[in-house]
């Protein structure tokens, strides 16, 4: 909860299953649509693991235990 509220999201943006895959997708400056892919099963392993590196390297986290956390 503390990327949403550094970036200027609301915290409970964070608690909302899907749709917080949604808003860390336009942090990142990808598609909304990337988010929403999130409700898939399978897919939504790599989704997860992309975003959240993307993520990472958005906040200046480029090392291999930062994306591996």
């Amino acid at each position: 909860m503390p990327i949403f509220e550094r970036v200027g999201r609301k915290k409970t943006d964070a608690l909302i299953p899907v749709y917080n895959m949604v808003v860390a997708s336009e942090i990142v400056c990808r598609k909304r649509s990337f988010g929403w892919r999130m409700a898939f099963p399978v897919v939504n392993f790599f989704i997860f693991s992309y975003l959240m590196i993307d993520l990472a390297r958005s906040f200046g986290r480029n090392g291999f235990l930062d994306h591996l956390a």
